[in-house]
């Protein structure tokens, strides 16, 4: 007799809507737990602007094992490599709109794991996105291992029209490449619901003036709906069930940080919080000296403005501007001073709490 759990289907789509987007864990596990998503080697298809596949730093693995206590450590930025170490994710097709540029192109293949030196999470991939927030250690350091397939695909604006030009219909498009499916879609943080074919949401983009696609273009062109839907399809297939993961800004993203601080400081941040990368296919060594280097300069820098909140005065100042690459740190507060007498230094520590360095662009 097996043992395998019945895997159960809805009787309707489900499509669950959230407002901080890690939110969305609490309905995958809930899922899980029913049977209607397999407790293995789930697929996610995730559009946003952001890839949101960093890590809680200093969390325990273990803690992806007490789902109440994971939940509490969750945040808008690190909510998916968790469940990848828990063994629950497997597969995960990050679409992106032309603008976010955090990863590069292409598949990616890494493990997760747990740093055996530190007991957190970890991942072996070289990309900047996880080199600028300290998360890389080679693959001999890591306990309990998963390997994690990411598909980073670029999604282009497609202009609607109504006509017959090649390429213009985007639904046959997808009925081509990806058969249309009946109630076997898992959505989480569906706050734009695509219940029929994969994408034909994003034709409410609205890009820049003279950026838009048109029929007359090559139909497999990167970033078309042709394009994306082979993507999608050598990974996915068409009776599996996944998780179809909507983040409004997706459609519309702007970096806040530009309209809190002037061109000068914000240019005085950027040089501030600037990584320096490995060289093109680095030894390991030196990426463990680039991944020791920026978490000295982001434990600085935390500690910098944590101290500028209890006391900004000229010694405060003039102490943390004497650390290597933190000279211009007396000009930024000054600037900030000369704008209000209290500046609030509690945004540029958030920048670093929660690891918005990479998922607002400096």
């Amino acid at each position: 007799m097996s043992c395998v759990p019945l895997k159960r289907s809805y009787k309707e789509l489900p499509v669950w809507i959230v407002e901080d987007h890690h939110d969305v864990v609490r309905h995958i596990y809930r899922a899980i737990a029913s049977r209607h998503l397999p407790l293995k080697n789930i697929k996610m298809v995730h559009l946003d602007s952001h890839p949101d596949l960093l890590i809680p730093v200093n969390m325990s693995a273990d803690t992806v094992f007490d789902k109440d206590k994971l939940f509490s450590e969750l945040s808008i930025e690190n909510w998916i490599m968790p469940m990848v170490y828990a063994g629950h994710v497997s597969c995960v097709a990050w679409l992106h709109p032309y603008w976010a540029q955090q990863i590069r192109e292409g598949e990616h293949r890494m493990a997760v794991g747990r740093d055996s030196s530190t007991t957190t999470i970890r991942v072996t991939s070289t990309d900047n996105y996880f080199l600028s927030d300290g998360l890389y250690v080679s693959e001999k350091q890591l306990e309990n291992s998963k390997p994690l397939r990411l598909n980073v695909v670029k999604v282009n604006p497609v202009k609607p029209t109504h006509g017959s030009l090649p390429g213009e219909n985007v639904e046959e498009d997808i009925e081509r490449w990806f058969a249309k499916r009946a109630h076997t879609e898992y959505n989480t943080d569906g706050e734009a619901s695509c219940s029929e074919p994969l994408l034909t949401c994003t034709d409410t983009l609205q890009p820049a003036e003279g950026s838009y696609r048109t029929g007359l273009e090559n139909d497999d062109e990167e970033g078309s709906t042709t394009y994306i839907i082979k993507r999608i399809s050598t990974f996915l297939s068409e009776t599996e069930p996944y998780i179809l993961d909507i983040d409004l800004d997706f459609f519309s993203c702007k970096n806040p940080f530009k309209e809190l601080y002037t061109q000068e400081e914000y240019a005085i941040l950027k040089e501030l919080y600037n990584f320096r990368g490995p060289s093109l296919n680095a030894e390991e060594e030196e990426l463990d000296e680039c991944v020791d280097r920026r978490v000295r300069q982001l434990e600085d820098l935390e500690a910098a403005f944590a101290d500028l909140l209890e006391d900004d005065g000229d010694e405060t100042v003039t102490r943390w501007a004497s650390h290597p690459g933190m000279a211009s740190l007396a000009q930024l507060v000054s600037s900030l001073k000369s704008r209000n007498l209290c500046p609030d230094y509690e945004m540029p520590l958030l920048i670093l709490t929660h690891s918005f360095f990479p998922y607002f662009p400096l």
